[in-house]
Order: structure tokens, then sequence, then C-alpha cells
């Protein structure tokens, strides 16, 4: 009998704790003289501990120690707990291209790479009940509808592919579901980044390389365009980030998921030059507007692709 760790980056979002949940549920099923834990799902992202908290959803973490390891929503070793040693990952299942399959099979020598385009890696993580003729349980599959919807930007973004579509649609042919809870998730996520803009901001700031530049990227989703009355407050936090991390220059990307509207805030004119020329955005003095969301990492890529 082995005892093996699921678990996705410290602080996971909607999509590591599904993952992990529903992984967790599969294995178990399928392999019961395993014992299966999950990371900490309870100390997760504030919209994933709301999800977590409104299904009471109960998962018994990995307070003991385990003999192996494997990755959900997960392939660097940046952000991941630091009690276990890349020899113990036996499986790695992951939806992002940074970096290539024979890297992180070096990364985790002993471990299955999974790395595939989705828009949620818990698509991954459902396919494989579809292939064993599994259904997730009622409340899992809460967790994992609710994940898609907050992953994609409430199936608007351009990162939902026809597999996470897929999946949606069999999640949801399965039950008898109410999705109001959905609204409520994007409601509840949008109010605690109004109460809370600076603590959104700095936990969702990156530090990026784009071309010649070293600037910070921050980013925060809504549902409306209340946000846009505190924009001099969220400028001054922009300027607050870039102190604090020794940059001259960065922007906050906001994505409007009710109206499908990004909204760019920075004050640097080399940016706003940039962001008008090549991706389209209209600049009212620091307030640049895109019809149609644009992730930050979107923003980025494009950007450093058109060197």
């Amino acid at each position: 009998m082995s005892k093996i760790l699921i678990t996705a980056k410290n602080m996971p979002d909607l999509d590591g704790v599904s993952s992990m949940v529903a992984y967790k549920e599969l294995l178990q099923e399928l392999n019961p003289s395993n014992t299966y834990f999950t990371g900490e799902i309870y100390q997760s992202q504030p919209e994933a501990r709301f999800v977590v908290d409104f299904l009471k959803t109960k998962e018994e973490t990995a307070y003991l120690k385990w003999d192996e390891v494997i990755l959900v929503d997960a392939s660097s070793t940046v952000g991941l707990r630091t009690d276990f040693v890349p020899t113990q990952v036996i499986e790695v299942i992951d939806h992002r291209f940074l970096e290539s399959v024979n890297i992180l099979a070096k990364r985790f020598p002993n471990a299955k790479i999974q790395n595939e385009n989705v828009g949620v890696a818990v698509t991954l993580v459902v396919e494989k009940f579809l292939a064993m003729s599994r259904v997730p349980k009622e409340k899992t599959s809460k967790l994992i509808l609710a994940a898609i919807y907050s992953h994609t930007q409430n199936l608007s973004s351009e990162i939902l592919t026809d597999r996470d579509v897929a999946i949606l649609n069999y999640i949801k042919s399965t039950y008898e579901f109410d999705l109001e809870f959905i609204r409520q998730m994007f409601e509840f996520k949008t109010e605690y980044a109004l109460r809370n803009l600076k603590t959104v901001l700095f936990d969702n700031g990156k530090i990026e390389d784009l071309r010649y530049f070293r600037l910070s990227a921050l980013q925060v989703e809504v549902m409306g365009d209340e946000i846009l009355n505190s924009k001099a407050d969220i400028l001054q936090i922009l300027a607050e980030y870039n102190r604090k991390n020794d940059l001259s220059m960065g922007f906050v990307n906001i994505i409007d998921m009710q109206n499908k509207i990004t909204y760019l805030i920075t004050n640097d004119d080399t940016l706003k030059e940039v962001f008008t020329k090549e991706l389209g955005f209209e600049f009212t003095q620091y307030l640049g507007k895109f019809e149609g969301l644009m992730l930050r990492k979107h923003i980025l890529a494009k950007l450093n692709s058109k060197r």
C-alpha cells in the first residue's frame, strides 16, 4: 500500500483545487489499496475558498508522510510546497507550454508527463474519468463546473477549447444542476476584489520581461465596470508595487467578464504606445480599453511574439 499526495501549487486556484479533489476521487476508486491525500484545499485563493465552503467540500489533507507525489495544474518547482523531492513525483498533469516535455521529464525523472493544450487542467482529469467509464460525484462535478467557468472567464476567454466545452457539457448532462452558485461565485469574486484591491493586485502581481523592458504586470477579474471608479487608487497601487520591486514601469490588466471588455491602467507613455499600436487598445489618459477579453499572459505573449 502506498501513501500518495495529489497537490497543486501553494494557494491554488479553482482549477488546482478541483483537479486535486477529482483526481483523488478517481484514483481512490481505481486503487483502493492505496491511500490518497490532497494538498491543502482550504488554504487556497479567495474564490476557491468561497466555492469550497459553499459546497461544503470535505477533504482529508496530507498531514501524514507520503511515498509518492502527483502534481496537477502544476509543472514547475516555483510556488510548490517544499516538503517533497522531485524524484518522488510519479505524475504531472498540466496545461502550460512554457517548457517542453523533455525539460519537465528531466525535472521530474520518475514522472509520467501530461502537458496538453486545454483551457483548464481539470479537463484532463475528467477525461480520465471518461476513459475509465466513471462519473465524478455530484459535489465534485459542481467543483469542476466552477473551475471551468472561473478559469475561462465565464466561458469568454480565448483559452477555452473544444475539449473544455465537451467536458462542461458532459458534467452538465450527468446531474440536474442549478447554476445559481456560479453567479454567486462571480459576485463574491468581484465584491472581494473591490473591497481588497491592494491585496488582490499584489497577490496577483508578476514581474515580467517584455522585449528590452522589465516591468510589473498585475491583473484582476471582475463582473462589470464598477472597479473603474477606483482607477486612481489602482494607479497608486501600481506605483507602490513598482517601488517595492524597484521597477520603473508596469500595468494593471482588468478583465470585465460581464461586458467582455479588457481595461489597462498605466501611466507609462512607452507602454501606452505599444498597447495602442500593437494590440489595439484605445487610451484616455492612463486608462486603455479593448473590446474583448485579453488575459495578461496573452498580452505578454503577443507582444513578445512581435519582436
